[in-house]
């Protein structure tokens, strides 16, 4: 058995709590029975999906997130970083082993729904109900090693919290539905119940392979930068069908995903700038893996926020040979493929805006500076300057990809270059004191 899980079991999975949390779920059946005159019905069946979310999908997500944070606070997972455990192993024992018993209890309450449950569309409901509850497991862990990068004293997340919380309203929106409800998806009507499920247990599969991937880089084992553009691309082809229709060419069909991947990709790349920890030495130890020819240890060297980066240039190129001269995918006025390149200057010049940033300033103020002048680029000096009536002052300073993206792109794109040389200058100047009289060595 898995040593991780093997242990949580030990901490966690006591006969007494085990006992107690049966006996619970079992009054409140009872409860729900008398309700609905001595026989399983419709109370019964919401109470009992009602404490399956109570106990599997928020308890258990609140233990899985713990199970990290609390062996930070003890100070005891450098220790157990030690391990001979491989990441993979080390994320689903703890994924598993902390939710163990919410899992006994929530899956008891929804056995007895499922008893209680009309039949129609039963089995898509509970694969559903089971999908939300292993994502929203996932989901925590995620965070929990996010917060576990930073080193950070957290108890929680309040976005995970909130995301959790909607997840769970609609898992009670689904208990409503009927098998009838569909929805259009590439050019097809699909039955809602299905769709939802299916997608979902794969929105859970990139969330685990996430924790892995964050598991990794706290175990120092190396990986290779293939799971965020596979991302990227699942994203962009689900986000693309509700866009596209069954008469439609391939050449469009691909345009549009790539134009939606631009935006999933960007939106990786400013999470992964702010979200994962930086290390000054990283464009070094680059440089010397590439000078040696040393592809393998470069392509795990690759920083998250620039594979990204790299995805979203990659899909601008595509739309530029995929999308028709004249179209658009949201608007009438912008051309999409000006503005899948505006959108792609201005992340170039951002991001690298931020690496500046966070290398001209102490790290624990680089994440506010960086906000600072997001905000500042994107909402203070635009509204001053409309207001002022200097339209063609903020043109040149602060240009929006998004308003008139054909006269924005060439100034963007000169943005873009003089922010890879601050970020190339800011960088020297940060590591110089700390590789002096280092040489070569890396």
């Amino acid at each position: 058995m898995n040593a991780e899980l093997r242990r949580l079991l030990w901490l966690d999975f006591t006969g007494s709590r085990a006992g107690a949390m049966l006996m619970a779920v079992a009054a409140i059946a009872g409860l729900g029975w008398l309700l609905d005159g001595e026989s399983f019905a419709g109370t019964t069946a919401t109470l009992m999906l009602a404490s399956f979310i109570a106990l599997t999908v928020a308890w258990g997500a609140n233990q899985v997130g713990h199970a990290l944070l609390d062996e930070l606070r003890a100070r005891t997972w450098d220790q157990q970083r030690m391990s001979a455990l491989s990441p993979w192993a080390m994320s689903w024992g703890k994924l598993l082993g902390a939710s163990a018993l919410p899992w006994l209890a929530g899956g008891s309450a929804l056995l007895l729904h499922a008893c209680a449950a009309a039949p129609e569309a039963l089995a898509w409901k509970l694969g559903l109900y089971v999908a939300g509850a292993l994502f929203i497991h996932a989901l925590a862990l995620f965070g929990a090693l996010l917060i576990l990068q930073r080193r950070a004293q957290a108890h929680g997340s309040l976005v995970l919290r909130f995301i959790g919380g909607l997840l769970a309203l609609a898992m009670v929106y689904a208990f409503f539905q009927r098998e009838r409800g569909a929805l259009e998806w590439g050019g097809h009507a699909w039955p809602m119940l299905p769709f939802i499920a299916v997608v979902l247990a794969q929105a859970t599969a990139w969330v685990l392979l996430g924790c892995q991937r964050l598991m990794s880089e706290e175990l120092q084992v190396r990986t290779q930068p293939w799971a965020l553009p596979g991302w990227v691309i699942w994203t962009g082809t689900l986000l693309g069908g509700f866009f596209v229709t069954a008469d439609m060419p391939w050449p469009a069909r691909i345009g549009i995903v790539a134009a939606l991947a631009v935006g999933v990709a960007l939106a990786a790349a400013y999470f992964a700038a702010f979200a994962l920890r930086t290390d000054p030495m990283l464009p070094r130890r680059l440089m010397v893996a590439v000078a040696r020819g040393d592809w393998s240890r470069a392509g795990s060297l690759l920083p998250p926020w620039l594979v990204a980066l790299v995805c979203a240039g990659l899909a601008a190129l595509l739309v530029q040979l995929t999308w028709p001269a004249a179209g658009s995918l949201f608007t009438a006025f912008l051309d999409t493929r000006t503005t899948a390149l505006a959108l792609f200057a201005a992340g170039l010049r951002d991001l690298f805006v931020i690496h500046a940033l966070g290398s001209s300033v102490r790290e624990d103020r680089g994440e506010i500076i960086a906000l600072l002048y997001l905000a500042l680029a994107y909402w203070l000096l635009p509204g001053i300057f409309a207001l002022a009536g200097a339209q063609a002052l903020a043109a040149l300073l602060t240009p929006l990809p998004w308003v008139l993206p054909a006269r924005a792109l060439p100034v963007l794109a000169l943005q873009a270059v003089a922010a890879i040389a601050l970020a190339a200058w800011a960088w020297t100047r940060r590591v110089r004191p700390l590789t002096a009289g280092a040489g070569d060595r890396s």
